[in-house]
């Protein structure tokens, strides 16, 4: 994301008022408010995944012996 915010906005000019903002300045800024907006995106599909995990967990917890060890030998 950082990244994409140093590409698209350090060489961009503000008004003369805002000129101080402008340049690398304005590339913290906006990275600033493109994390706020990513949080939020995130904080609605991240429950989606943390139940997908959890119930992983909970089918390898009951499942047979053999399963488990296949689930752990593939975690390597």
């Amino acid at each position: 994301m950082l990244v994409f915010c140093y590409e698209k906005f350090k060489n961009k000019t503000l008004p003369k008022a805002l000129e101080f903002f402008s340049g690398r300045r304005l590339v913290v800024i906006m990275s600033a408010f493109f994390a706020i907006i990513s949080s939020l995106i995130l904080s609605f599909i991240f429950p989606i995944i943390d139940n997908a995990i959890n119930n992983f967990g909970i089918f390898l917890g009951n499942a047979k012996q053999a399963l488990s060890y296949l689930a752990f030998l593939i975690d390597y």
